[in-house]
C-alpha cells in the first residue's frame, strides 16, 4: 500500500498497512545486504574449484536461518550483477532467479590516456558529445567537488537531504519506487564522520547560489572503482539548466582524469548516463518465497524490467549505421576477468573477449576496415567516370590520326614489280 497515491492508498496503508489496524496487505522482505548499487553483499573467504557450488550452500544456509527466525521474512531477497557467482547459484538454492532492472556502468580500462575530449570522440555518438558543463555555466551554474563537505553549503547534510527527498517525491509522482532507503541528514552526517576522506567526496551543484543537486561519490582506489550515490535535484532549477547532465559528464570527466575502470552510476535514469558514456549492466535478483502467489506475481513483475532494457537498448542502437566504431561505449563487450565463473554457455551469450583491448588510432587504421561514406563513395565514382571519358577522347584522338596518316601514303600499283612514280 506504501506506493498507492491519493486518498485511497492513505486509506488502504491506515487500514491493512504495515502500521494498520489489521496488517493483512503488509509483507516483511528480507534484503540480502550488498554494496550499492547492486553487487553482492555475500563474499567467499577462500577460493574454491567450485564458487557456485560454495555460493549455492552460502544461499541455502540463509533459507535455513529464515525459516527458523522469529523474524520470518516472507519474501528474501539478493539482488547482484550478472557477472557474479549468485546469480548462477540462485536455482540450485530454490531461489526464483529473474532479472531485474540494468545497472549503468562506463567502463573506462580501454580509454586509459585518453583526454575527456578523445573519449567523447571515440566512444559517444555524433548526439551525445555536448559540452553540457559550459551551457550550465552560460545559466549561473557552479560546481563545487570536495572532500570537505562544507566548501558547497554550510549546512550540507539538510541540504543535500532536502535534494533526496525532492528527488524522491518526483518519482513517487510517476509512480515510481522513490528510494531504497531514506536519505537524512544524520545519515549524511555520518558519512562525513566515519568515512576516510580519501573514499568519499561531496559533488554539488549551485544555480545563481542557490542548491539544485547534489551526489556522494564513493571511491574504492584498490579496485579502481568509483560509484555515484545519494543523487538529489531541485528539479525546477536544475532542469532548464541541464544540471544533472552536467553533473554525470563531469564524473565521467573526473573518473577518467583520476585513471579509475569503472564510474558506477547505478540503476535508476538509464537513458542520460548511456548517453554520456555508460553501458547497461544485467543485473538478477534471487527471490526466495513459500508462497505460490507471490512466486507468480514475482515473475509477471519481472517482464516491465526486461521491457524497459530492450526499449533503451534499442534507442541506442538508432540512428548507428553498422559500420559504426566498434569502440561506442554502450556496445563494449564483457572480457573473462569480468565473471567470478565463467562456462562456454556465457561466453557465448554475452560476447566475452579474452582480455581488454585499449583504444588505439593505429589498431583502428590496421584492424578494423574502414567503411565509406557515401559521400566518399559517389566522388570516387565520379573520378573513375571522368577518367574514363578521358581514357576514350584518347583513343578516338588516336584513331583519328592514324586515319589522317593512312591516307596520306601513297597507294601501291596494280604490278607491284613496279614502283610507283611521282608525276
Amino acid at each position: 500500500t506504501r506506493y498507492l497515491p491519493g486518498r485511497f492508498g492513505n486509506f488502504l496503508s491506515f487500514l491493512f498497512g504495515a502500521h494498520g489496524c489489521l496488517p493483512i496487505l503488509a509483507l516483511r522482505w528480507g534484503l540480502v545486504g550488498f554494496q550499492f548499487p547492486f553487487r553482492s553483499g555475500i563474499f567467499l573467504m577462500s577460493k574454491s574449484k567450485d564458487a557456485v557450488d560454495e555460493m549455492t550452500h552460502v544461499q541455502r544456509a540463509l533459507v535455513t536461518w529464515n525459516d527458523t527466525s522469529p523474524l520470518h521474512c516472507d519474501v528474501l531477497m539478493s539482488p547482484c550483477y550478472i557477472t557474479q557467482a549468485d546469480s548462477m547459484g540462485f536455482e540450485q538454492a530454490s531461489f526464483l532467479n529473474l532479472q531485474i532492472g540494468p545497472s549503468v556502468v562506463v567502463d573506462l580500462r580501454r580509454f586509459k590516456g585518453l583526454t575527456y575530449k578523445d573519449f567523447q570522440r571515440v566512444a559517444l555518438k555524433k548526439g551525445n558529445r555536448r559540452n553540457h558543463h559550459d551551457y550550465f555555466a552560460k545559466k549561473g551554474g557552479t560546481v563545487h567537488v570536495s572532500r570537505d563537505f562544507t566548501d558547497f553549503d554550510p549546512g550540507y547534510a539538510r541540504v543535500a537531504a532536502s535534494l533526496c527527498a525532492s528527488t524522491a517525491g518526483q518519482r513517487a509522482e510517476k509512480g515510481e519506487v522513490p528510494i531504497l532507503c531514506p536519505v537524512t541528514p544524520m545519515l549524511i552526517q555520518n558519512i562525513t564522520e566515519e568515512h576516510k576522506d580519501s573514499f568519499r567526496r561531496i559533488f554539488g551543484v549551485k544555480v545563481n547560489g542557490k542548491a539544485a543537486g547534489s551526489a556522494i561519490l564513493f571511491e574504492f582506489p584498490k579496485s579502481k572503482l568509483m560509484t555515484s550515490d545519494m543523487q538529489g535535484l531541485l528539479h525546477e532549477i536544475a532542469r532548464p539548466t541541464r544540471a544533472y547532465f552536467a553533473m554525470l559528464a563531469l564524473t565521467v570527466e573526473k573518473a577518467l582524469e583520476e585513471g579509475y575502470d569503472l564510474l558506477d552510476f547505478g540503476p535508476t535514469t538509464l537513458e542520460p548516463k548511456l548517453d554520456v558514456g555508460g553501458r547497461l549492466i544485467e543485473c538478477r535478483a534471487g527471490y526466495h518465497t513459500r508462497s505460490m502467489l507471490m512466486r507468480s506475481l514475482l515473475k509477471r513483475g519481472t517482464d516491465n524490467f526486461r521491457s524497459q532494457q530492450e526499449e533503451v537498448e534499442a534507442r541506442m542502437r538508432a540512428g548507428e549505421k553498422e559500420e559504426a566504431s566498434p569502440w561506442r561505449a554502450y556496445r563494449l563487450p564483457y572480457v573473462e576477468s569480468d565473471f567470478q565463473c565463467l562456462t562456454e554457455d556465457i561466453k557465448t551469450r554475452y560476447r566475452v573477449e579474452e582480455k581488454i583491448v585499449p583504444y588505439s588510432e593505429e589498431k583502428i587504421n590496421k584492424n578494423v576496415s574502414e567503411k565509406k561514406s557515401k559521400k566518399q563513395l559517389n566522388k570516387e565514382k565520379r573520378k573513375a567516370a571522368r577518367k574514363a571519358r578521358l581514357a576514350a577522347q584518347r583513343a578516338t584522338a588516336a584513331a583519328s590520326r592514324s586515319g589522317d596518316d593512312q591516307k596520306s601514303r601513297p597507294k601501291p600499283s596494280a604490278n607491284p614489280t613496279i614502283a610507283p612514280t611521282n608525276n
